[in-house]
């Protein structure tokens, strides 16, 4: 049976980051008609210098969220942190690396749709500086939570 603490670590590691990625992958699918087969998946200083799958922008964040929260969380919970502040900053990092990715990456492909040369694409900076502000917060609400299962000890 899995205690409460467990219950709160699994759903601010797992499922609210896996729920975040996922959203973000449902709303790129639904622009699949206005998107072109190729998006811009990497910029430097003179605009877009390399493009991929689509496919690629909407299920790589999902992808990389599910494997990093499993692991992280896996090993919080199996008791491989050594120290409680380490255990929620690891747990944390997960809904925090659900918001970056998920609001940048859609939003990256959100300035993509409409358009047929995706080396015309918009810098995605503005969506990736929201994700991190807002993954900040998220994160300093789950260390909140988790914070308060760390005082019950359950």
């Amino acid at each position: 049976m899995i205690g409460t603490r467990n219950q709160r670590l699994l759903v601010v590691g797992v499922a609210l980051p896996v729920v975040i990625a996922a959203t973000a992958s449902i709303v790129m699918i639904s622009w699949l008609p206005e998107l072109p087969s190729e998006v811009a998946t990497q910029w430097n200083a003179d605009g877009v210098s390399q493009t991929s799958s689509v496919w690629l922008s909407i299920l790589l964040p999902l992808g990389i969220v599910a494997l990093y929260s499993a692991f992280i969380t896996g090993s919080v919970v199996a008791g491989h942190s050594s120290s409680l502040v380490g255990a929620r900053i690891l747990i944390v990092s997960a809904p925090f690396l659900a918001c970056l990715l998920a609001i940048g990456v859609t939003g990256s492909v959100y300035g993509q749709r409409g358009i047929t040369d995706p080396l015309t694409a918009p810098d995605p900076g503005p969506w990736l500086l929201t994700g991190a502000a807002v993954g900040l917060v998220v994160a300093a609400l789950c260390w909140l939570v988790v914070a308060r299962t760390d005082v019950e000890g359950r």
